[in-house]
């Protein structure tokens, strides 16, 4: 019988990260970063208990994850990230570390 070992090429554990957009006024957001493609219809946020705030946990494994808010339609840099990066569009794009 042939021992059991843990692969070393295992991946990393993906982690529940959570993504908060603040005062808006917005009726849709969405979050659209390398994670999904950017996809802007994909990842829906959710409203938190009728306030003007917006969230959404995923799952995103470690490493550094750039992305969007797509307010109503228009596309916008988190007002809170820590880190941007320039994008081939002439605008920023927020930075989320995990």
């Amino acid at each position: 019988m042939k021992a059991q070992h843990a692969s070393l090429t295992a991946k990393p554990r993906k982690r529940r990260i959570t993504f908060k957009l603040k005062g808006n006024g917005a009726r849709a957001v969405f979050l659209a970063g390398s994670f999904n493609g950017w996809d802007p219809t994909v990842t829906e946020m959710r409203p938190v208990n009728g306030k003007d705030e917006w969230r959404r946990q995923i799952h995103l494994e470690p490493g550094l994850h750039e992305y969007l808010f797509v307010v109503d339609g228009e596309w916008m840099p988190d007002p809170e990230a820590k880190n941007q990066a320039p994008n081939p569009y002439g605008g920023m794009n927020s930075i989320r570390e995990v």
